[in-house]
């Protein structure tokens, strides 16, 4: 990316990371990053474009974090508390009204690229799963099917309003939620 483009894609990561996608505008972003809107304009076609960009890098950085942990020779224990922390690094400072504008998207375009971006993580995922469970490091009496079910459910439950209430912030419920998959579906 130019600077200017570097300028507006962070500008905008940190608005929308931090007050959601519908409580940011590009004039919001134009001055977060100290860029006129033409300038906006010439470099993205509107802010959902910019967004599909924010998510598909998100998405491609937590799958390379994802993929060099799963190589890694440590213990699977270990293995999924540097998941969870490399996580963590990634969401931190996430609203619930992010969470809650990607979950209830309405752009159309957006809402196919969330949906198509979440199934190829998705898929990685299960597939590093299913090798785990081979490996005996995944339970054998839980099945896969319930598992990807379950991992596909983890963000409803963020909307849950007595979980809301237990943790205080988005984060950190998506970090318990993460660890509750995990750690009951490891073999003792």
């Amino acid at each position: 990316m130019g600077k200017t483009k570097d300028k507006i894609y962070y500008a905008a990561k940190e608005l929308i990371w931090k007050n959601g996608i519908n409580s940011t505008n590009v004039a919001d972003i134009c001055k977060e990053a100290g860029v006129s809107k033409m300038t906006f304009y010439r470099k993205y076609e509107n802010k959902f474009e910019l967004l599909q960009g924010i998510i598909e890098h998100n998405y491609e950085e937590f799958n390379q974090q994802f993929i060099e942990i799963f190589q890694k020779e440590i213990p699977f224990n270990e293995k999924i508390m540097d998941l969870i922390f490399a996580q963590s690094e990634l969401l931190k400072g996430i609203s619930k009204n992010y969470i809650v504008d990607i979950m209830k998207q309405e752009n159309a375009e957006l809402k196919a690229f969330i949906q198509k971006t979440n199934k190829k993580h998705n898929d990685l995922v299960m597939q590093h799963i299913v090798r785990e469970q081979r490996k005996g490091n995944i339970r054998g009496d839980v099945s896969i099917d319930f598992l990807n079910f379950f991992r596909n459910h983890i963000s409803t439950l963020m909307f849950n309003e007595e979980l809301q209430k237990i943790y205080p912030s988005s984060e950190e419920l998506l970090i318990q939620l993460t660890k509750m998959f995990y750690f009951g579906a490891v073999k003792r």
